[in-house]
């Protein structure tokens, strides 16, 4: 799987998004046909293939839903927060089991009526095991500043060096990164 590290959780694991290099889709992105702000981080590696968990956690929850399909939801041990992953055709876990990063969650697919191909839809919750009804923050943001880590922000994301610099500040004034200001 193609995956990259951009933080580090509090027992020294790396955090990864798995097929990152394949983003169809980034948290916040507007398209007209969804008619408001996307509320995950799509990625478009082969259908099929598996997608893995990025945090070590609990099975929290495993369900269909109308618009995003099979989800699989994992609590991570280290902060609480609900890891989701969207879209799948199959999943290989049940509510419960204890994942550490790498396991199987399921197969990415295109399940659901809020797809236009086949990708897993990420998202990330603070408070809902049911992404969709809750709150939900940036993955990637999540990725880079989750338990201290110290990840640069603005990676891949079209960034100025200024831009990221800014960035770093702002989230270090309200507690969500702790890294270094170095843009």
């Amino acid at each position: 799987a193609q995956s990259r590290t951009v933080g580090r959780t509090l027992d020294g694991m790396s955090y990864t998004i798995p097929f990152y290099g394949n983003t169809t889709g980034r948290f916040g992105d507007f398209e007209s046909w969804r008619n408001n702000p996307h509320r995950g981080h799509d990625v478009a590696p082969v259908r099929g293939v598996t997608f893995p968990s990025w945090v070590n956690g609990k099975v929290g929850a495993v369900y269909r839903q109308s618009c995003l399909g099979l989800v699989v939801v994992v609590q991570n041990h280290a902060d609480g927060y609900f890891i989701g992953v969207s879209h799948l055709d199959a999943n290989y876990v049940n509510v419960g089991d204890e994942v550490v990063i790498g396991t199987g969650l399921g197969a990415v697919g295109n399940s659901g009526t809020c797809t236009t191909g086949s990708h897993a839809h990420i998202t990330v919750s603070p408070s809902s095991a049911r992404p969709e009804s809750g709150t939900v923050v940036d993955p990637v943001l999540y990725a880079n500043t989750a338990s201290g880590g110290g990840g640069g922000i603005g990676y891949g994301m079209g960034l100025s060096s200024d831009a990221q610099l800014h960035a770093q500040r702002a989230l270090s004034h309200v507690g969500l990164y702790s890294g270094p200001h170095d843009g």
